[in-house]
């Protein structure tokens, strides 16, 4: 297997996920006690690219899949439901019981995560571009388009996030 970047996310106690990006990589997931001492629980399949944490649970990008991962219990991690989106999921940010998404060519995907293991789908935003990362302010989502610049969104309704404002960047 090909080596690529890694990202680690650690939360004190509990479980540690290591996000491998290459060529068909896997997510592995260990607990953490000691953090030079993890011992390896398992993996969950498919290209990982993105991975985020809220309180006790990860969610996680493989593909075009947000993967929900409720570590309550850190030496037995249940996966919760997977929800599928229209594009390679290449960015995540969690506020309060709102996961928003940065889907590739698929835009920007608002999902309701009130229910543990859960992750439904309350709204979503399209353009022409590339959502390549994600980051939340307030009621405004920032979204990275990879190919036109910085879109702001207002997220206050998140059933019709709405375009407010599109950032050029210029240069390389």
């Amino acid at each position: 297997m090909r080596r690529g970047w890694a990202a680690t996310r650690l939360v004190p106690g509990m479980l540690a996920l290591a996000l491998a990006v290459c060529c068909q990589a896997r997510l592995p997931v260990a607990a953490a006690g000691d953090v030079w001492n993890m011992t390896f629980l398992g993996h969950l399949g498919g290209a990982a690219t993105a991975v985020v944490s809220s309180g006790s649970r990860f969610f996680v990008g493989v593909g075009p899949r947000l993967l929900v991962l409720d570590a309550s219990a850190p030496t037995l991690p249940v996966l919760g439901r997977s929800q599928p989106l229209p594009g390679r999921i290449a960015g995540i940010a969690v506020d309060g019981n709102r996961a928003y998404v940065a889907a590739s060519d698929g835009g920007l995907h608002i999902l309701d995560i009130a229910t543990s293991g859960e992750a439904a789908e309350v709204g979503s935003a399209t353009f022409d571009g590339d959502a390549a990362g994600i980051a939340i302010a307030g009621s405004h989502a920032l979204v990275v388009d990879g190919t036109q610049g910085l879109r702001v969104f207002d997220v206050s309704t998140p059933a019709a996030p709405v375009q407010v404002a599109l950032l050029p960047i210029e240069g390389e």
